[in-house]
């Protein structure tokens, strides 16, 4: 895998990289590594945007932790975007419409 490429990757931001360029399996393979990667740094919102990208969500309660805690730092919008991708989508707009 080129490192080059996944540290590119990380240092112009998950949000800022269009994913479409790059053939499904690359994709998987390379956003794989960069969501490993932002989890060993910490960066679990990064790494879960990673994942996503890849096509291969964290378990289920790993994300539902991760939304929590989103929600308990009053980062709604994450929280409720988590929610949405692991099929809470009455709680994620429940979230949005009540800013809780």
């Amino acid at each position: 895998m080129n490192d080059a490429l996944i540290k590119s990757i990380m240092d112009k931001g998950i949000k800022n990289i269009d994913a479409s360029m790059f053939p499904p399996q690359q994709r998987e393979e390379i956003f794989m590594e960069v969501g490993k990667r932002f989890l060993n740094m910490g960066k679990s919102t990064d790494a879960f945007i990673a994942f996503d990208i890849a096509g291969k969500l964290p378990p289920i309660e790993t994300c539902k932790t991760l939304a929590k805690n989103h929600l308990e730092i009053g980062n709604r919008d994450i929280a409720a975007f988590i929610y949405e991708k692991i099929g809470e989508k009455q709680l994620a707009d429940f979230i949005r419409k009540n800013k809780i």
